[in-house]
């Protein structure tokens, strides 16, 4: 390999490239961008940490729901590859393959039907993952390096960007989806639902004899005890808002109300999501995020009309309105 082409690869090794083509292409289809969005995390000494996620997207969808897509971003050189094991389609009865499931929504349930499950049809579904090189060899699973650094953020960003915000209103909730999405430059191989001979696997000379190269899927995930109790902490440190939600718009401005139940209830849903992940090579990104705006979009929503108006008070230069 000549030094030039060991200093591009160096480059894009740096996973900088991928985010400033991820960056730019979710400017493009009118999404406000930003990069490097911090939250805060317990870490195992009971210390806290600033982590961060590469990109968050934020569109207003036609319907009025705020679509938020948080983006985590995994550079492969092209001597590996990615292999994804299909979901179970009789799985798919299961309660976590509901729109509402996979759409995160907040700060309450806004969904019409919201036990629907069509969105997990717009594309193909996997439940286990690898990263292989291509001469057979198993690498660093940067799958599972990304998905978890997803699932650590979901909860904490939809703290700020769904119930913080909502506190600040006295009249409708607003209603927002949050989808963690995994982009890679790396093709994506899911395993081909007719293999059941493992001795085709260990012949297969290459990965397209035993599987399809996809441009994104919806991968599973598998959350365990730790994600769980990190996701219970999230809650208590939002519960420990027992007294009256005190919100200073300026000086002389303040909101003062409780949370309510509704808000509660959804509230606890978070402690085992994310349920699943988007994993999409770059390359068909805009075609994923036009597909799923237009479900997004064309999804029935509880009229404001049906929906509850949260009670308190607004304080102005200490006068109660």
């Amino acid at each position: 390999m000549s030094s030039k082409k060991k200093w591009g690869e160096s480059f894009l090794k740096s996973g900088a490239p991928l985010e400033y083509l991820a960056f730019a292409k979710m400017e493009s289809l009118g999404f406000e961008t930003y990069q490097n969005v911090e939250y805060e995390r317990k870490i195992t000494d009971g210390k806290s940490k600033v982590f961060s996620i590469d990109i968050q997207a934020d569109k207003q969808l036609k319907n009025g729901i705020n679509l938020e897509l948080l983006i985590e971003c995994k550079y492969h050189d092209p001597s590996k590859l990615w292999m994804f094991i299909p979901f179970p389609y009789d799985y798919m009865r299961a309660g976590w393959c509901c729109d509402r499931h996979i759409l995160n929504n907040g700060p309450i349930e806004f969904l019409r039907h919201p036990n629907k499950r069509n969105f997990i049809n717009l594309g193909q579904r996997a439940s286990w993952n690898i990263v292989v090189s291509k001469d057979g060899v198993r690498q660093e699973n940067q799958i599972y390096e990304g998905i978890s650094q997803l699932v650590y953020a979901l909860f904490p960003l939809a703290t700020f960007r769904l119930f913080h915000w909502n506190w600040m209103t006295l009249t409708y909730p607003l209603r927002g989806s949050i989808l963690p999405i995994l982009v890679t430059n790396e093709e994506l191989f899911l395993l081909k639902s007719n293999i059941n001979d493992l001795n085709i696997i260990r012949e297969a000379n290459k990965p397209e004899e035993i599987a399809n190269t996809i441009p994104w899927l919806f991968c599973k995930v598998n959350q365990n005890f730790t994600t769980i109790d990190y996701n219970y902490s999230v809650l208590q440190k939002l519960l420990s808002y027992d007294k009256d939600i005190i919100i200073d718009f300026d000086k002389n401005i303040k909101i003062v109300r409780k949370i309510e139940k509704i808000e509660l209830d959804c509230m606890e849903t978070y402690i085992n999501r994310p349920q699943w992940v988007i994993i999409v090579n770059i390359n068909a990104l805009d075609q994923m995020v036009h597909l799923i705006e237009d479900y997004i979009s064309s999804l029935k929503l509880i009229s404001k009309r049906e929906m509850p108006k949260f009670k308190g008070k607004k304080i102005i230069e200490g006068k109660s309105n």
